[in-house]
């Protein structure tokens, strides 16, 4: 199985490594999931698997164990199995482990690097290569992590191959110490996302959002982060026939999913299981662990010039569509004779205008502006925002006149929440910082609750029933259309 290398690096001499510590750097992966456009669904929580079942008789570094049978589905006319297992960079067999607890896989790894994925496939796998494809995995129980010196844990998902002239994707998360790049990280956690020829590797990446290494202001940074107790997902997610890529991650209790970047490629695809391009190149995920310590910078010279832009600038515009779109409906409530399509028709071309707009100046750039279509958006939008008025329309008297103030109070909560949510996000992928973007999400989430809060005790107070109208399931509404118009971006 080829490998291709996840570094905070461009080039791994630049490191110096010191002497091995007493205990290798340690985290339990709790599962992995994987679904594609094929059919193929792996859902993998290596329960019930201890030591005992790996087997040591392939030719790997690190023993395989089969994943389960119950734990994936293939469609019709496939019949396979996987072995899951890898290796390790510098070939040191004292320097990493591997072991199972009956509910984890466990890694440890001690100034190495080690790569974990199927490595391989017994079977058939004549369905045809995957080009619309998830994959994600849950990090938990981090442990002997390095407090002292310049150091790097990376911990990474990717779509792997053991093939030359493949693309593929990584999404990594870099716990890091010391002067990167330029910059002096403390026990920062930093989020990046690449994409890499197989061949080539990162010496020479296709894309990259902006880690440590990069000259791009997009990495989602928390600073003196703790990780001993943090819980960490990572999920990449390509679609539009395998050439756009999306990666996000959440932290601990996070109850929607964060975007790192995407990219659209404009030649070549990249590919979930499956033959890569109808030969014998085949691709499969894998998850790649990797302990670095150094004294030089290991990025001096390192760097490019791109921009996000035009999606920061088109997710604002999408944040004017929704606060028109809520506004109408509140004003609907209010004025009887206010018609919602009449006004909904003009806020939409006035979006449409901007986004074209927006496009034209970004193709004029050269600027990678590559998103869902305008309609793919708007729908998200409209079908929504229809979907949080009829909650609370349905549950609220609108004929009643204080019950149309009520609802359209409740709207109005509801668009400011909406709004802030995707300027947040907005104001984050022009300058990524993960703590403030928290920060904004948080007081967003606080400010609609006393919003909320107050709109239904004053139609309490005028003897307004609104039954069963729950605020989560409004926030939980808004939270689901601020998530899938990033998926879109």
């Amino acid at each position: 199985m080829k490998k291709n290398i996840i570094k905070v690096a461009t080039i791994l001499s630049l490191f110096i490594l010191f002497p091995l510590i007493a205990q290798a750097f340690s985290v339990d992966i709790d599962y992995i999931y994987y679904n594609d456009n094929s059919g193929r669904i792996i859902d993998w929580n290596f329960n019930g698997l201890s030591n005992n079942d790996f087997e040591y008789n392939h030719p790997s570094n690190v023993p395989n164990v089969d994943i389960p049978e119950a734990s994936c589905t293939f469609p019709q006319g496939e019949n396979a199995f996987f072995p899951w297992g890898g290796g390790n960079e510098f070939k040191d067999n004292n320097s990493f482990d591997v072991g199972l607890d009956g509910q984890h896989y466990n890694i440890s790894v001690n100034n190495d690097e080690l790569y974990i994925g199927i490595n391989g496939y017994q079977g058939a796998l004549n369905a045809g290569p995957a080009t619309e494809w998830t994959y994600e995995a849950k990090f938990t129980n981090f442990e002997n992590i390095r407090n002292q010196g310049n150091f790097a844990h990376i911990i990474g998902i990717a779509s792997d191959s053991w093939d030359n002239e493949v693309l593929v994707a990584y999404l990594n998360v870099i716990y890091v110490n010391g002067t990167v790049g330029g910059k002096k990280y403390k026990n920062a956690l930093v989020f990046s996302m690449e994409i890499e020829n197989s061949n080539s590797g990162n010496d020479d990446p296709v894309f990259e959002s902006g880690g440590p290494c990069s000259s791009k202001k997009s990495a989602h940074l928390f600073s003196n982060f703790n990780l001993s107790t943090a819980t960490i997902y990572l999920k990449t997610n390509v679609s539009n026939n395998g050439r756009t890529l999306k990666g996000y991650y959440k932290i601990n209790n996070d109850a929607s999913w964060t975007l790192i970047a995407s990219h659209t490629l404009s030649a070549n695809k990249l590919y979930g299981i499956g033959p890569a391009d109808n030969s014998e190149n085949y691709t499969f995920p894998a998850v790649d662990f990797e302990d670095i310590v150094f004294t030089k910078d290991p990025c001096k010279n390192v760097g490019d010039s791109n921009s996000n832009g035009c999606i920061v600038n088109k997710l604002k515009t999408v944040a004017k569509l929704s606060k028109s779109y809520f506004k109408n409906y509140s004003m609907g409530l209010k004025k009887k004779a206010y018609s919602i399509d009449t006004y909904q028709e003009k806020a939409w071309h006035k979006f449409i205008t901007k986004w074209e707009k927006l496009e034209i100046k970004a193709a004029a750039k050269k600027e990678d502006c590559e998103t869902s279509a305008d309609t793919v958006i708007e729908d998200i939008v409209a079908i929504a925002i229809d979907d949080i008025y009829t909650q609370i329309s349905d549950e609220i008297d609108t004929d009643d006149k204080n019950g149309a103030k009520s609802a359209s109070s409740l709207l109005k909560a509801a668009e400011k929440l909406a709004s802030s949510l995707l300027k947040a996000q907005a104001a984050n992928i022009k300058k990524p910082d993960a703590t403030k973007l928290q920060k904004a999400i948080v007081k967003a989430e606080a400010k609609f609750a006393t919003s909320w809060e107050k709109a239904l005790k004053k139609a309490q107070k005028k003897g307004i029933d609104y039954n069963s109208l729950s605020a989560d399931d409004i926030e939980t509404a808004t939270d689901t259309m601020v998530s899938d118009i990033l998926d879109n971006m």
